[in-house]
């Protein structure tokens, strides 16, 4: 029963919200997923990123949802991240290829943290508003882009087997049973 972190869930604040949500998580495991996809359905961020860490493959078609409704292409790739379903691929190889360079280097994090592997490609500064300043400039920080043909060779090779399981998170599979070796 969720009703004691209900002013939590529900509270105006994002970090409140996350507290709560993760209260939930560590107290009341077997109602917190009904709660958090019920909020999640309500457009909730906060109830988002919960659902992405604790949602089943069934919550795939709503994690979708909450991706196209996201505002910010570095956190629609945090999200998949987060989520770690095999539908990410798809996306993330499409921002990886695109002109947004935000997009493209959250993407190429996303597609590591899946599976692990380091397709990091040219180094270069983020790009800068026309209207920033000289010092604005001076610290744009330097991002790794993807490396396209790495990805697409990583894909080719492993696809097949990352479409297989329903949860991945630096290359290992976490949709099954979990013996000692693999936590």
């Amino acid at each position: 029963d969720l009703r004691p972190l209900k002013a939590g869930v529900l509270h105006e604040r994002e970090t409140v919200r996350h507290a709560a949500w993760a209260a939930a998580a560590w107290t009341a495991p077997q109602h917190t997923l009904g709660g958090v996809r019920q909020r999640a359905q309500a457009g909730d961020p906060v109830a988002w990123h919960w659902l992405a860490v604790l949602g089943q493959p069934q919550d795939a078609p709503l994690i979708l949802q909450a991706v196209q409704a996201m505002a910010s292409g570095p956190q629609r790739c945090q999200l998949l991240a987060r989520f770690g379903h095999p539908m990410a691929f798809e996306l993330l190889m499409t921002w990886m290829a695109g002109e947004d360079v935000a997009l493209a280097v959250a993407a190429r994090e996303a597609f590591t943290r899946l599976t692990g592997q380091d397709i990091r490609g040219q180094r270069r500064a983020m790009p800068v508003a026309d209207a920033a300043d000289d010092f604005e400039r001076d610290v744009a920080p330097d991002v790794w882009l993807p490396d396209l043909t790495r990805a697409a060779q990583l894909m080719a090779q492993h696809g097949e087997r990352w479409r297989e399981g329903t949860r991945w998170c630096e290359g290992h599979r976490l949709d099954g049973p979990m013996d000692a070796e693999r936590l």
